[in-house]
């Protein structure tokens, strides 16, 4: 005879099951919001009154459980909605849309940065970063470092529209 799960319910009390959203109580989780859709799980529980003491009790049972005469689930929480037929195959079917063309400013961003309007990602980043550092203003005094700040300032607003253009966070 296998032992028992502590905690799990007796077997002569009448049980109920739920599905659950959990909020695990670390500090810098996602979930410690009061809105239960970024909330984990859904998780099932097992509810019964305990017969010694008249308190409820309830035990995690897990993610993946179909309950003993257990209704079909409703539509909620941490289930998504799928698409109907249509929408699905005319996504599916859709081209990729061609990249925006959004000359002057783009060109002029990609021209302060030293950069052709066709850089990737990982160079386009290693330029500005070497640009940014070039001309910090802590590393200069007096006039120059206004000047500097200045040119940082460029840089930096270049380096915004050339990413928006380009379609990078």
């Amino acid at each position: 005879m296998a032992a028992a799960r502590r905690n799990a319910p007796p077997s002569d009390v009448n049980v109920t099951y739920e599905r659950l959203p959990i909020r695990c109580g670390k500090r810098q989780c996602r979930c410690n919001t009061s809105d239960q859709s970024s909330w984990h799980g859904p998780y099932w529980y097992a509810f019964w009154n305990d017969p010694k003491t008249g308190r409820k009790r309830s035990f995690y049972i897990g993610k993946h459980f179909r309950a003993p005469h257990a209704p079909p689930r409703p539509r909620g929480f941490g289930e998504r909605r799928q698409p109907p037929d249509e929408e699905a195959r005319a996504r599916r079917k859709a081209p990729p849309s061609p990249p925006p063309r959004h000359g002057s400013k783009l060109e002029a961003a990609a021209e302060l940065l030293g950069l052709a309007s066709n850089a990737s990602q990982a160079d386009a980043k290693k330029t500005w970063k070497r640009l940014a550092v070039e001309n910090h203003p802590d590393r200069f005094t007096g006039r120059e470092r206004a000047q500097r700040e200045e040119r940082a300032k460029q840089i930096n607003a270049a380096w915004d529209i050339y990413r928006k253009y380009r379609g990078w966070t």
